[in-house]
């Protein structure tokens, strides 16, 4: 590697680090969002995103808010979404202070709607993009209106591509509209092979950046894996859920819930291209999750059951959280993700006034012993949600 070469990945790495540390106190804070919800402007929504259950839209002038539209057949599915979203956000919005002084946060969400609300007026089903309805997508399906997650600044894509992307495709990963949507997975239970070779399908969106990549940039992985911990603690004793397939995103800064800036959290200027904005951690993507009330788990005896199913969860999950490992940095890791999710949970428990303050350790142990039975590398369970 020549020196300009050598400069520019040294460059590169500063970026991030500064980026993805989170809360930097150099980034601006401005005032946050009102949660109301303005009448759509007659223009064409642009598609960010998509999954299995859905396309997420945004719309040119309400970068605030963005709508998630049912595919065919999964229309109950956003519904699972908006409800356990909604809980979620009511008890992340109301959190309290924390030792750790790196938060998981939320996009609000605002309203959900039926096939037949009359939110499908001809004017809102004609702002979509032509594409939606002659690949066999048909509206109006159901939607799910919730906060807009930016995508991480100019400065941090360009240094994701200086330092991950091959140099031969760096040039149109700069030139494909899609890399400007970028939000990075957090993936504390993976490492790179170490001669693995720079991926070829290289992509912005939904890039994963797993742990080696973030002990080399001398990011802060212990507070993430607590900041991680409490967040699936809120999702397990604050929203009854499981959390399956929920992910933990690296976005920019702007309207999120559970920062301690007051209700919407706060807006960074993240739009603003050239320079270090901000970001945050976010949590997303409720559809395949499991609901439940903690009332009846424990008046019915069911906690060793609902245990069962967050471990099954957990393991079926793309590698966000630490894995149940005793030794190094993933052992440490570990340890302080427990923590974080014990302290939390003990907060949210004690909160409801249930006998369940063995579940948390249960929970735990169970991960442990799961870990152990799986071979060694494997780091997520195929499996389906139970």
């Amino acid at each position: 590697m020549d020196s300009e070469s050598s400069t520019d990945a040294t460059s590169a790495r500063e970026i991030l680090h500064h980026l993805l540390s989170l809360r930097n106190p150099e980034s601006p804070v401005l005032p946050a969002h009102k949660n109301d919800i303005p009448p759509w402007n007659p223009t064409a929504f642009r598609k960010i995103g998509f999954g299995q259950c859905g396309l997420v839209f945004t719309v040119p002038n309400q970068l605030n808010r963005v709508i998630k539209v049912a595919r065919p057949f999964f229309n109950s599915a956003l519904e699972t979404d908006h409800a356990a979203h909604a809980r979620l956000a009511a008890i992340i919005a109301n959190r309290p202070p924390s030792p750790n002084p790196l938060r998981v946060t939320l996009p609000p969400v605002y309203a959900f709607h039926t096939p037949t609300s009359p939110f499908w007026t001809p004017q809102t089903k004609s702002c979509f993009p032509p594409a939606v309805a002659s690949t066999g997508f048909p509206l109006p399906s159901a939607g799910l209106i919730t906060g807009y997650i930016p995508p991480l600044p100019l400065a941090a894509r360009e240094a994701i591509i200086a330092l991950y992307c091959p140099e031969e495709k760096q040039e149109a990963v700069r030139k494909e509209e899609a890399n400007a949507d970028c939000l990075v997975r957090v993936y504390l239970g993976r490492k790179r092979k170490g001669d693995a070779p720079r991926p070829a399908n290289f992509g912005l969106r939904n890039y994963n950046l797993c742990l080696d990549q973030m002990v080399e940039l001398a990011l802060p992985v212990g507070g993430y894996a607590v900041a991680m911990g409490e967040a699936l603690a809120e999702m397990h004793f604050g929203a009854g859920m499981d959390a399956f397939d929920v992910e933990f995103v690296f976005g920019g800064r702007g309207g999120g819930l559970g920062l301690g800036d007051g209700d919407g959290g706060r807006d960074g200027g993240v739009r603003e291209e050239g320079g270090l904005n901000g970001a945050e951690m976010w949590v997303l993507d409720f559809n395949l999750c499991s609901v439940w009330e903690w009332e009846v788990v424990v008046r019915e005896g069911l906690e060793g059951e609902m245990v069962e199913q967050m471990v099954h969860a957990f393991f079926g999950n793309d590698p966000y959280y630490p894995r149940p490992k005793e030794e190094g940095i993933e052992g440490e890791m570990w340890r302080v993700f427990g923590e974080g999710y014990k302290r939390r949970a003990e907060e949210l428990i004690g909160a409801m006034g249930l006998k369940c303050e063995k579940v948390p350790g249960m929970f735990l142990r169970g991960c442990e012993k799961r870990q152990e039975e799986l071979p060694e590398g494997v780091d997520k369970v195929s499996t389906d949600p139970v």
